[in-house]
């Protein structure tokens, strides 16, 4: 069963195929809508832990804020996967990284179906 939130919505959260998926479209991202993505992944999961696959699509800017909500509140994931396609994703991608402790293992990917391959050869992943 797949549960998912509004596709249109800027930044889509689905839970599909044994993990979460989000989309990050926002061009900016804030203490606000980060929070806001947060706690739909925790509604979704209902705070069990997940694998999650993260694709970022044009992101430009980073609020440093966020540092405190990720700290503070960390996302149930049991493994993550990055999307990043362009420079400036990928800078975001490893902001992120140096900025939420690692709690599980986290790859960066240049394309979204090499991503969930590695995702799904996880141990435990549904397919």
């Amino acid at each position: 069963m797949t549960k998912k939130t509004s596709a249109d919505e800027p930044n889509c959260v689905m839970l599909a195929a044994g993990f979460v998926y989000l989309r990050w479209t926002a061009s900016e991202v804030t203490e606000k809508n980060a929070a806001s993505v947060h706690g739909k992944i925790a509604s979704l999961t209902g705070r069990r832990t997940y694998p999650v696959l993260i694709e970022l699509c044009g992101v430009r800017r980073v609020k440093l804020q966020i540092e405190a909500l990720l700290a503070a509140s960390p996302l149930p994931v049991s493994v993550l996967a990055i999307v990043a396609s362009s420079p400036v994703d990928w800078a975001t991608a490893y902001f992120y990284m140096s900025k939420v402790p690692a709690r599980c293992t986290i790859r960066l990917f240049t394309s979204r179906p090499e991503a969930e391959t590695w995702l799904k050869a996880q141990p435990g992943i549904a397919s």
